[in-house]
């Protein structure tokens, strides 16, 4: 009878058992303990990113920063926000795009303000 006492004393406790608190396996008489809470994050939440580096806006003729104004005025009706990253080495990316023809209108978007003050 004591071996299957121990037994059921090592087992998970999720329910309601005589052994209030975390067993030797972690478990919780309620359980609720070990749900992780749901975390969403931000860049996820944002929608797409254009990451926009001095690479990018080197044939612009004023400075980058009027460049990545200018990109976030052309693309806030696709949602799309528009970081600078002026340490960056290379040219940015386009990141967070889950349909390929928004991605397609986004570039073009892009072209049109490369080409606009050139």
């Amino acid at each position: 009878m004591t071996d299957d006492i121990q037994r059921i004393r090592d087992q998970q406790h999720t329910g309601n058992h005589d052994t209030p608190g975390a067993d030797r396996f972690g478990g919780t008489r309620a359980g609720a303990e070990n749900v992780e809470p749901v975390v969403q994050r931000d860049d996820r939440a944002a929608g797409p990113i254009l990451i926009v580096t001095r690479d990018d806006a080197h044939t612009w003729p004023r400075d980058p920063e009027s460049y990545v104004e200018a990109l976030a005025v052309k693309l806030r009706p696709y949602g799309v926000t528009v970081r600078f990253e002026p340490n960056r080495a290379g040219h940015g990316a386009l990141i967070g795009v889950g349909d390929a023809k928004l991605e397609v209108d986004i570039r073009q978007a892009v072209a049109m303000v490369n080409t606009q003050e050139s």
